[in-house]
């Protein structure tokens, strides 16, 4: 079991970024090959469920869990002394929250059957390209790969990528007024993605009602997507205030 554990250790290290990347302090060296480990377990987890269950949005699952894992891990790594980490942990732990709430609400979790739930529509459209219905088999193996290299892989060491700034600055010096003002941009930021995710959930909720009751739709549903509120002055606000939130976050290092 040892040899065994000691392997897989081995081949998860392969894969740790940071390995490659000099001038690391032994604690940031650490505390990096101890994510990169619980990365690479996400990866194989999230691989070996979406193959056995068919459902290929494992990793949307845990889209805004291991963020706020890793920054609480930071924190932890120097026993919660560390104001820099602290604070961090604390703004993405609220991130993590509503994010985690809004997918769950849509659907996305199912209990007790924790790897049902609804499948990114995007993955079915995906799955119909040709490389994937190759004969012999081909096509089958080409969708693996794709799985594990793409939706596992890159995803999940992506959401570990956004919250580096974490590991950067556990040697740093004591949170200062800079720190603060990074972290009332992030909130701001994370309120608009709330507000604009809440105006975006009512307007489909009344448009869907409508529909299942078999209604003619009005102004402004009968256009099919919202216009008012955030949504007159971005397509995607949501999306714009996510995007900004990790640029924000990397201003702490």
């Amino acid at each position: 079991m040892d040899s065994a554990w000691a392997a897989y250790c081995d081949v998860a290290a392969v894969f740790n970024p940071f390995r490659y990347i000099p001038d690391l302090s032994a604690e940031q060296e650490a505390l990096a090959a101890q994510q990169n480990l619980l990365v690479f377990t996400f990866c194989v987890l999230c691989f070996t469920v979406s193959q056995v269950t068919g459902n290929y949005s494992q990793v949307d699952k845990l889209w805004s869990i291991t963020p706020v894992i890793y920054c609480i891990q930071a924190a932890a790594f120097n026993g919660f002394s560390n104001e820099r980490t602290n604070l961090i942990a604390q703004i993405v732990l609220a991130w993590g929250a509503r994010m985690t709430y809004n997918f769950y609400r849509r659907g996305g979790y199912k209990f007790p059957q924790i790897w049902d739930g609804e499948e990114d529509y995007r993955w079915e459209t995906v799955r119909k390209m040709p490389a994937f219905h190759l004969p012999y088999g081909v096509g089958t193996l080409c969708w693996m790969g794709f799985n594990a290299g793409f939706i596992c892989w890159f995803q999940l060491y992506l959401l570990w990528a956004l919250t580096w700034p974490a590991l950067d600055v556990i040697n740093g010096p004591k949170a200062w007024w800079f720190d603060i003002f990074i972290a009332a941009i992030f909130l701001g930021l994370l309120y608009t993605e709330w507000k604009a995710d809440q105006q975006q959930w009512t307007f489909q909720t009344e448009k869907h009602a409508l529909l299942k009751a078999k209604k003619p739709l009005r102004l402004p549903y009968s256009r099919g997507f919202l216009v008012d509120g955030l949504w007159a002055y971005s397509r995607h606000p949501n999306y714009t205030c996510e995007q900004s939130m990790w640029i924000v976050m990397n201003w702490f290092s």
